[in-house]
């Protein structure tokens, strides 16, 4: 049903986005994902998801960071949400997926340099994965700063092996 709901497109797009602030928890992560699945339909639903990234259901957060990475618009708005989440969230998958969706934003993320570095020890390997790459799109000298001093460090560090890169 929710691929169904993305599908018929932009008329959707606002009751999809009333639906993030349902009392069903089940209903808000299946809107956000729906959202998201439409991509740069969705973008009038940013306001509404960057709100959804402090939803208290980790699954609505998931989906809510997943979505804005998808629909990679309004910088300004996403962007910040996104860096929080990725820094603060307790739930692993909300971080990887805030990471993702920071990388989604290339270079219009390079506020979230400081987020993505500090990402870059998160124990969740995944989320240190798509920091590294956020990084590396995002491409200010920062930024890239950033990934050759990490590489330096794990480049010496005794528990990083080929097997265990991150």
């Amino acid at each position: 049903m929710t691929h169904g709901l993305s599908l018929v497109g932009e008329p959707a797009v606002e009751a999809l986005t009333q639906a993030l602030t349902h009392n069903n928890e089940d209903v808000r992560a299946h809107a956000a994902f729906a959202l998201g699945d439409m991509g740069g339909q969705a973008e009038s639903s940013v306001s509404s998801l960057t709100k959804a990234v402090t939803d208290e259901s980790p699954w609505v957060r998931h989906h809510a960071v997943e979505a804005l990475g998808t629909i990679a618009n309004h910088a300004d708005t996403a962007v910040p949400a996104l860096a929080h989440a990725l820094t603060h969230d307790d739930d692993g998958q909300v971080r990887y997926n805030a990471a993702y969706a920071l990388a989604c934003f290339g270079t219009e993320a390079a506020e979230a340099v400081p987020a993505l570095t500090q990402a870059l020890n998160d124990p969740n390997r995944y989320t240190s994965g798509h920091a590294i790459a956020a990084l590396r799109r995002i491409r200010t000298p920062q930024a890239i700063d950033t990934l050759l001093h990490w590489m330096e460090t794990t480049r010496w560090c005794p528990v990083t092996t080929k097997d265990n890169t991150f």
